[in-house]
């Protein structure tokens, strides 16, 4: 496994190994890619119990309220192939506005889509951010040459584990240096 750089990326683009929809050559830095801000929103609705999606067409800003939570989806859609793997965070400037990205940690090896995330706002103030605007990183790691696991079958990863737990009660010896000895055995 390893990292992608800049010029690895672009070669990626090229054969279609990674293709991003709405790619913008300046959000692509040395090691990573900048991915932005969608306009598709997720708003929870008590009414329905669970988050309706709309979309910002006409808006610039996406206003997320004080103490709010919204779902939201990259403004780029993703699509990887099975030999290559993108772990994503959030960018600095985001916790600096009192903003947190809720997210997984990896995209899987053949993933296509936009990435769906959480933006929660942390302050006792409404929070404002362009639409199109940067909102995390995603660096890719080519895994060609990462083996996969073998499926074992879970009675024996069971019996493993408590094997290894079958001794936690038991003390371990601990050998001492001969002038601590002589201080235990006097």
């Amino acid at each position: 496994m390893f990292l992608l750089n800049s010029s690895m990326i672009k070669r990626y683009l090229a054969e279609k190994i990674i293709e991003i929809e709405q790619f913008n050559e300046k959000n692509l830095l040395p090691t990573f890619y900048y991915f932005s801000l969608g306009d598709c929103v997720g708003i929870w609705n008590e009414n329905l119990n669970s988050y309706k999606y709309q979309r910002y067409e006409n808006a610039n800003n996406l206003i997320i309220p004080a103490r709010g939570y919204v779902l939201i989806k990259s403004l780029e859609r993703f699509s990887l192939s099975n030999k290559v793997l993108g772990l994503f965070s959030q960018i600095s400037s985001l916790p600096q506005a009192g903003i947190r990205l809720n997210h997984s940690l990896s995209v899987d090896p053949g993933f296509k889509g936009r990435l769906e995330m959480g933006l929660e706002n942390v302050l006792n103030k409404d929070a404002v951010i362009p639409i199109g605007s940067a909102i995390g990183k995603i660096v890719f790691f080519d895994v060609t040459d990462t083996y996969p696991i073998e499926n074992i079958d879970e009675r024996v990863i069971m019996r493993e584990k408590l094997k290894r737990r079958e001794n936690l009660d038991k003390p371990e010896e601990i050998e001492l240096r001969e002038e601590y000895r002589k201080m235990f055995t006097d």
